[in-house]
């Protein structure tokens, strides 16, 4: 026969010992659902970064990025100033690139300091397909919006497409192709090439 015992303890709040669950975790205990969902990440000086976020009680969280705590990458204050930043669109890539954070949108590049977490630059006019559609090497950042594709030395974006932007009578034009969110960049390591794949058709 099983012995069962019971006992009754009532939590007053009184004779708190150590550090509080806000102080230790940077949150606070009034945010009860840090249920985020994002389509964007990268890290960047033990950050997690992540965009085009939703969460079921705010709105337009889809424009924001959030920035995680210190190397904690799933702990997210998304209430905090400092830790959520607003773009003007909804992104469609991030890169971690020279010390700094690069957010796209189709038309824009936003360089970001990733430990004030405020927007440094907009680079207005050229922009990025999808997530991945950019790539960062050695030689640099590259990335294709529907207009061209670019090479980035952390200072500026440079066309490198241009000389197989239209097609010519039997030639290859990237005017035959469709740059949308499916489009991916890789980088052929011996050849020192990037290679774009999207489909065909706009």
């Amino acid at each position: 026969e099983l012995e069962c015992y019971k006992r009754i303890v009532l939590d007053k709040g009184q004779d708190v010992v150590g550090e509080s669950y806000e102080i230790r975790t940077n949150i606070p205990e009034s945010i009860e659902d840090m249920d985020i969902k994002y389509g964007l990440s990268t890290t960047i000086n033990g950050y997690h970064i992540v965009g085009n976020c939703s969460h079921h009680s705010e709105k337009d969280m889809e424009f924001y990025l959030l920035k995680s705590e210190l190397e904690r990458f799933d702990m997210f204050n998304w209430s905090a100033g400092g830790r959520r930043l607003k773009l003007p669109n909804i992104p469609t890539a991030l890169a971690s690139f020279n010390g700094r954070l690069f957010a796209f949108d189709k038309t824009n590049i936003y360089t970001i300091d990733p430990n004030s977490f405020t927007i440094l630059d907009t680079y207005e006019g050229v922009g990025c397909a999808g997530s991945e559609a950019v790539i960062v090497t050695e030689f640099g950042m590259c990335f294709a919006d529907m207009n061209n594709i670019y090479l980035h030395d952390g200072n500026n974006p440079k066309p490198i497409g241009n000389a197989i932007l239209t097609s010519k009578e039997k030639g290859f034009g990237l005017d035959e192709f469709n740059f949308s969110s499916n489009t991916k960049i890789s980088f052929d390591q011996k050849r020192g090439s990037f290679i774009v794949i999207t489909q065909k058709g706009k």
